[in-house]
């Protein structure tokens, strides 16, 4: 399984735009093949959104599984990411849309764009070769590569302050799973 992380800095100025994404075109085509093939990892702004909107039915689908690849470079022992399928597509993935898209996690929001510490934001490797939505729809402006800029760089933050919340996490995530236990209640139902 692939992994969609992204890593980030403030980009500053324009002349910190890469070449390669001065004109670029993307239009998501809601084709949902990167909901089919990545698995992503989940922030505490996440949480706070699915808390605040109360979507229990969310976090009760969240595990904590062992980092690697890029998540273990960074240095993190751990991340929160969402079950799968059998199939190994996202659990929100219903009938090839996400039935989550209003509060869908922040890794969801800013693909197919990640940052790159050498060439600044950039395309992740899977995108490039499976994403339909690139290449179409309108250049995006200074300001929409500034504002994935900040939107990465609050990713890359969050990932690393993960450890700072994992035993928050957990304890939800332990609550959840202890009521579901005891009442033989399907979480998932609940909005």
């Amino acid at each position: 399984m692939l992994l969609r992380f992204i890593f980030s800095v403030p980009l500053e100025g324009t002349e910190l735009i890469p070449e390669s994404l001065r004109d670029i075109r993307f239009s998501c085509k809601r084709c949902s093949k990167c909901c089919q093939r990545l698995e992503i990892p989940l922030v505490i702004s996440d949480f706070k959104l699915w808390v605040k909107e109360g979507r229990w039915d969310i976090v009760a689908k969240v595990r904590k599984k062992q980092a690697y690849g890029a998540l273990r470079f960074m240095g993190l022992d751990f991340y929160f990411t969402f079950e799968l399928n059998p199939d190994g597509s996202c659990v929100f993935l219903r009938s090839k849309r996400c039935s989550i898209y209003e509060v869908r996690p922040l890794a969801c929001r800013l693909f197919p764009f990640i940052y790159n510490t050498e060439k600044g934001i950039d395309i992740h490797s899977w995108a490039v070769k499976n994403c339909p939505g690139l290449g179409s729809g309108k250049n995006l402006s200074v300001g929409e590569i500034k504002e994935l800029s900040k939107l990465c760089h609050k990713m890359h933050k969050e990932l690393m302050d993960l450890p700072m919340y994992q035993d928050l996490i957990e304890e939800i995530l332990g609550f959840l799973r202890k009521k579901n236990t005891r009442t033989n209640l399907n979480i998932g139902s609940f909005h």
